[in-house]
């Protein structure tokens, strides 16, 4: 009876690793789908310097798939991307938004990465304030 226990234990975590990782050709989900990545670096583009906390959103025929935030040197990446052509949009508070059109994850090429992204700062100039208080009396 163990002997047979055995067996079939085997069996199916054979069976299970067959079905997760496909037939060969990359990395796939469990359901056959394939698997691509985006990543790159987000920097200011006045100073250099890596931009931390920055949000990256993927977008898919305008429908937002997969995001994520730099980390402290300014490098981000999403996985488990379906193949096709992606949109990114990064902001971050103090910095004007960007967007990079046309990021095609295909089988040739299931990694992207995007380089060295440079945000520019937000330099929206305040008009003059003027700070009142009263004083006391007494």
């Amino acid at each position: 009876m163990k002997q047979l226990f055995f067996i079939f234990f085997i069996t199916s975590v054979a069976f299970a690793q067959n079905q997760q990782w496909g037939n060969g050709g990359g990395q796939q989900w469990s359901n056959g789908s394939p698997i691509g990545k985006i990543s790159g670096t987000v920097v200011d583009a006045s100073t250099g310097k890596p931009v931390e906390f920055a949000t990256i959103s993927a977008f898919r025929k305008d429908t937002l798939q997969t995001g994520c935030i730099t980390d402290a040197q300014g490098n981000f990446s999403m996985e488990k991307l379906k193949f096709g052509k992606y949109k990114l949009k990064i902001s971050f508070i103090g910095y004007e938004n960007l967007e990079k059109d046309s990021i095609l994850v295909l089988p040739k090429s299931p990694e992207i990465n995007t380089g060295t992204i440079k945000l520019k700062p937000n330099t929206k100039v305040l008009g003059d304030v003027t700070v009142t208080t009263d004083k006391d009396l007494v």
